[in-house]
């Protein structure tokens, strides 16, 4: 590892006391009467989590525990492309021979979803399991989020693979290495796996949105699949396009005009929590109440991220890039040819695939439908989680 360096997060007070004046000056929404979150951020979910942020979280508290953590950074290429400083955590693991397993997040997560399952991944012995299951635990931040390198211009999942793979390979200097993701992840962890099969041993999504495509030159933008063969995959693709309409109102604004939404984001902390805080109530599986799948400490360490290191806008330049059909469809006559497991978490707003859609993609080695759990699997069903990735990856020892 001569090419990382050591990286300690420590965010100037400079930044935090600026967070915490916003918090004092808010100039809070008109709503429809008994709105809730029927049209976005519920106004009084909001205004709670506001005074807990201002008058008890404690950033340093939660910085101290990410430090527990080995942090890096180290300068990453791909080619074609201009070499980048990726952060890492990289956590060695237990047992004779750890397997490496790179987790990549997405939006609007980040490094920290992973925080409270990066020990018993590692080190499975201290929480009751077999020092034989554990992993050396890789966790990364995408570009433009977080501790992580922006990149100069928006830039897509095909290019993270390529520089994930070096990440792993030159960097850390692993021959093989296994692979998880959800959201962006999902996709990253799937191009690394196509691109580079010799490499991965296996491939663990909790969300699988890469499909086949195989009706012309030029894939369709996500949403508009037209890749249904059966009654089964036309009704999938008829629910993806509602709940995009639905829901898919923030995948718009991303990808077609993300600096516009920064002037809002970028200025004021509380613009920056409802935008994301609104998803995680949507996207999870909560049922009605956000605190029964995540803590305030944990939604607003998340939203912190991104507003101590002014990445909320940079983070959406993943959909400017990714939205058109390239990144998210295989080349004809391509599929990923290594082990997948499916972690089917079907509470998500974007309801799975059909298994048959996705075995024209890939190689399915392990289906798993969860009794429950949304788009933050790690975080809303850790156990859940925890396990599926043990009992996939153990079968690959």
């Amino acid at each position: 590892m001569s090419a990382a360096k050591p990286f300690f997060v420590n965010i100037p007070v400079e930044k935090q006391n600026w967070v915490q004046a916003k918090l004092e000056d808010i100039q809070w929404p008109d709503t429809p009467e008994e709105a809730g979150w029927a049209y976005g951020a519920d106004l009084d979910y909001i205004k709670e989590l506001v005074t807990y942020w201002r008058d008890v979280y404690d950033w340093r508290q939660n910085e101290a525990s990410m430090n527990r953590f080995n942090h890096f950074k180290a300068e990453v290429t791909a080619k074609g492309a201009d070499p980048l400083n990726v952060h890492f955590i990289h956590e060695k693991g237990s047992g004779s021979n750890p397997m490496p397993l790179i987790l990549t997040h997405g939006w609007p997560g980040s490094f920290y979803e992973f925080d409270h399952l990066i020990e018993q991944l590692a080190h499975p012995e201290q929480f009751g399991g077999n020092a034989e299951d554990g992993f050396d635990v890789i966790v990364p931040s995408l570009f433009g989020y977080g501790f992580s390198d922006k990149p100069k211009t928006p830039m897509g999942v095909q290019k993270t693979a390529d520089y994930w793979h070096d990440l792993m390979t030159r960097v850390l200097g692993y021959e093989k290495f296994s692979v998880q993701g959800g959201d962006w992840g999902s996709l990253v962890s799937s191009w690394i796996s196509q691109r580079y099969p010799e490499s991965v041993i296996g491939c663990h999504l909790n969300m699988a949105i890469l499909l086949y495509w195989d009706k012309g030159d030029v894939p369709p933008a996500f949403g508009a699949s037209n890749v249904g063969e059966n009654d089964e995959e036309r009704a999938w693709e008829a629910a993806l396009g509602q709940s995009l309409y639905a829901e898919g109102g923030y995948f718009h604004m991303h990808a077609t005009k993300p600096v516009t939404l920064n002037y809002a984001l970028l200025n004021h902390p509380v613009a920056t929590a409802a935008w994301i805080v609104e998803k995680f109530y949507t996207w999870g599986d909560t049922n009605g109440d956000i605190e029964s799948k995540f803590t305030k400490d944990q939604l607003l360490t998340n939203v912190m991220i991104y507003i101590l290191t002014d990445t909320i806008g940079t983070s959406t330049w993943y959909y400017t890039a990714g939205a058109a059909g390239p990144d998210m469809y295989l080349p004809k006559g391509e599929r990923i040819n290594v082990p997948c497991g499916m972690a089917v978490f079907d509470k998500d707003f974007i309801a799975w695939p059909p298994r048959s859609l996705l075995e024209r993609s890939c190689d399915i080695a392990r289906w798993t439908e969860m009794p429950s759990g949304g788009h933050f699997a790690a975080m809303e069903e850790p156990e859940l989680f925890l396990k599926d990735v043990q009992d996939f990856f153990r079968d690959l020892r």
